[in-house]
């Protein structure tokens, strides 16, 4: 995986951590896209892709800075994935 810096970050690095994490927040965070689809979108992308269970919690996580609660598997399908309000 190609960084900003133009390097290569390892697939369970802290620069990846970081991507994922983000991509999840941003996605989750834009109004056409719910939580439930930004659990379901990121699911699909580990499946198909190079799947790592760290990828899928910082996924998690990012979905959870974004104020989304829901299933600590990650998964996507099936679980309530709501945005919280403060």
């Amino acid at each position: 995986m190609k960084t900003f810096g133009g390097g290569s970050a390892p697939d369970d690095g802290w620069q990846n951590a970081i991507v994922h994490c983000t991509w999840s927040c941003g996605m989750a965070s834009i109004a056409s896209c719910d939580c439930k689809e930004t659990a379901d979108l990121t699911a699909i992308h580990e499946h198909c892709g190079n799947q790592s269970q760290m990828d899928m919690v910082n996924n998690h996580r990012g979905r959870q800075c974004a104020g989304c609660s829901g299933s600590d598997a990650d998964q996507g399908g099936g679980e309530s994935h709501t945005r919280l309000t403060s």
